[in-house]
């Protein structure tokens, strides 16, 4: 009777898949693979990758928002901590697919060698996703996002300026010195100077358009790249507080760079600055690009890079190249 039952249960598995496919095939074939990396350049074994600039000091590193500028007492942040609550696609009809529904979390080295910061990426679990369905857009629900080093000052009652003990946050169930930015990545106000101003205020989730669309095809591996722009792109920053004792106080942290929404001092928000992007490609139809740029940073480093983009967009017409630079000169869109 037993046996009766387990291939009973054998048959209902492989009669209950989607679309009259058998379950247990499409279990064998996820095809879907999903990265997510903390640089915009390519490969770890790209010629032109830049190096980390660890360099703290003011205005470079330290934003002008800063109010007590302690730079000889900072150290740049060796750790980069993220918690990742899910990934949900959208569907070029509005609809929104759950692909990735289980929380991973990673920590990296703030390190030429990390995958995340060397073009390698982070390799995200996520399930199949329905073929020939075209997707514009990734939805990414960050729970933490924490840089180490972050320091805290406060005023004592003669008004010296005195080192206090570091914040800390907890990181996947553990306590650990650092500060989570995420949760001040709220926008304040829409930027109305830009085109795209509606869509600035994208924290939770982030929303990443998903350049060129996302196609998959049956028995055909796609790769989504999520980029996110970190490296060489961060800043320290200033969060104002009471302390324990009563006294002014500041946490000293770390925050991707404000090249979007200015932060002032005494600012609690700074989101609207996390560059992210992302696209796709089939790892079985990919090609070298190739070629040279002219002129170097002190010496040492390309002062540009070589970028390809897709000819068409999603919804087939031909893309302007204009509208992937950032000087007024070539888009005027990008005037303030």
């Amino acid at each position: 009777m037993k046996r009766l039952y387990i291939i009973q249960l054998i048959g209902l598995l492989l009669v209950l898949g989607c679309n009259g496919k058998p379950l247990f095939d499409q279990m064998a074939d996820n095809k879907l693979i999903i990265t997510v990396k903390g640089t915009f350049e390519s490969t770890a074994d790209c010629k032109s990758i830049k190096s980390w600039d660890k360099t703290v000091s003011y205005p470079q590193s330290i934003d002008d928002s800063v109010n007590q500028v302690t730079d000889s007492s900072e150290h740049f942040p060796s750790l980069f901590m993220m918690d990742i609550a899910e990934i949900r696609l959208v569907r070029i009809d509005g609809t929104v697919d759950n692909i990735a529904t289980e929380r991973q979390v990673f920590i990296a080295g703030v390190s030429d060698d990390d995958p995340f910061f060397n073009g390698q990426g982070i390799v995200i679990q996520a399930d199949d996703i329905k073929p020939d369905t075209v997707y514009i857009m990734a939805f990414l629900y960050i729970r933490k996002m924490v840089f180490d080093n972050a320091t805290q000052w406060y005023i004592d009652s003669s008004g010296m300026l005195q080192q206090g003990v570091p914040p800390t946050t907890i990181f996947h169930e553990t306590n650990v010195f650092g500060y989570d930015f995420n949760q001040l990545m709220v926008n304040a106000y829409y930027d109305t100077l830009k085109q795209n101003y509606s869509e600035v205020n994208r924290v939770f989730p982030l929303a990443v358009p998903i350049d060129g669309g996302l196609v998959m095809r049956k028995n055909e591996p796609v790769v989504l790249e999520i980029r996110l722009l970190l490296k060489n792109f961060i800043k320290l920053y200033e969060y104002n507080f009471i302390n324990t004792q009563n006294l002014k106080a500041v946490y000293h942290y770390w925050a991707p760079s404000d090249w979007l929404r200015d932060v002032k001092n005494g600012d609690i928000a700074i989101g609207g600055n996390l560059i992210a992007v992302a696209h796709s490609y089939k790892p079985l139809q990919v090609a070298t690009v190739s070629g040279t740029v002219s002129g170097t940073v002190s010496g040492t480093a390309p002062s540009g890079y070589i970028i390809a983009i897709p000819v068409t967009d999603t919804f087939g017409s031909n893309q302007d190249k204009n509208n992937y630079f950032m000087d007024t000169t070539s888009n005027p869109l990008w005037a303030r």
